[in-house]
């Protein structure tokens, strides 16, 4: 069976042979099993293929896409890909702009990047995707102007969550994981900024890394989040990008631990015990973290 679509991504681990060691010395530790998560993800897409997708309020509508299209880098059905393109064909939502950038890495349509420029900077309110988004067009355009711009907003997300006094929703979790891996994308792929470095660790450091941490055998994931939503989203959502960017392995170790745990607790509880909103995190987070293990590069 076809797996693994290819995509003209950075190589962050083969041009850094250490952090591909760490890794490697990381998975082993943990005895992770990528065919377990792969199973998972099999499982989980053939699930969601027979959702009504057109009829899901826009929220639920772009975490069904993005999970349709990061499944598909990894298990190259490509009944999930023609499904986003007819999806995004018939209905696209506000907060579309990175799945097309993703059918950017495909085909390489640049009238997408144009679009994209024209429309995401003209929005009202950011979900998570688009601080990604955001992030995957700075280093695509190489454009100072956008990745001046895409930063300021980053950091401003960043700054409503220490206003506030912290993590108060799963939506606070979406943004905080969006805007500090988007900066730390930006790090990567396009030019190093030591005062942002010491931002994104700043923030990590203060209101993320202490959800990564076990109370006995569970992640300390406060009572009021739901929890299956929360933790795919820390698990894949940042950290890869921010141990690449700072090297610190600190926030590896963090990464493996909690996805081990969600893979585990996931398969033992089995996906017909979740929500759909459950099941689609699940399929983003799995889906990424896979692809980063095995081919070495960030689905951004």
């Amino acid at each position: 069976m076809k797996m693994w679509v290819e995509l003209d991504l950075n190589p962050i681990l083969d041009k850094d042979l250490d952090l591909k060691r760490q890794v490697k010395e990381e998975i082993q530790k943990e005895k992770i099993d990528s065919t377990i998560t792969i199973d998972l993800i099999r499982s989980l897409n053939k699930d969601i293929l027979d959702v009504n997708a057109l009829g899901l309020e826009d929220r639920d509508y772009n975490l069904y896409i993005w999970s349709l299209i990061d499944s598909y880098f990894v298990t190259g059905n490509n009944k999930s890909y023609e499904l986003v393109n007819e999806l995004l064909s018939k209905r696209k939502t506000l907060h579309s702009s990175l799945f097309q950038l993703k059918v950017y890495d495909i085909t390489k349509d640049k009238s997408i990047l144009t679009s994209v420029s024209d429309t995401i900077f003209k929005l009202d309110e950011y979900w998570g995707e688009d601080l990604l988004a955001l992030a995957k067009l700075s280093y695509i355009t190489q454009d100072l102007k956008i990745v001046k711009r895409s930063t300021e907003i980053m950091l401003n997300k960043l700054e409503e969550i220490e206003r506030q006094g912290g993590i108060k929703s799963e939506i606070d979790v979406e943004m905080g994981m969006g805007a500090l891996k988007g900066l730390s994308l930006i790090n990567i792929n396009y030019s190093k900024y030591p005062d942002i470095l010491e931002k994104i660790k700043y923030y990590d450091d203060k209101y993320f890394v202490p959800m990564f941490e076990f109370i006995g055998n569970k992640p300390n994931i406060p009572e009021y989040l739901d929890s299956l939503q929360v933790i795919p989203m820390l698990a894949s959502s940042k950290e890869f990008t921010v141990f690449a960017a700072t090297k610190d392995i600190k926030y590896l170790k963090g990464t493996i631990k909690l996805y081990k745990y969600y893979q585990e607790y996931l398969n033992t509880i089995g996906i017909t015990k979740t929500s759909l909103r459950q099941k689609l995190w699940g399929l983003i987070a799995l889906s990424r973290i896979v692809y980063f293990i095995e081919k070495g590069k960030i689905l951004d």
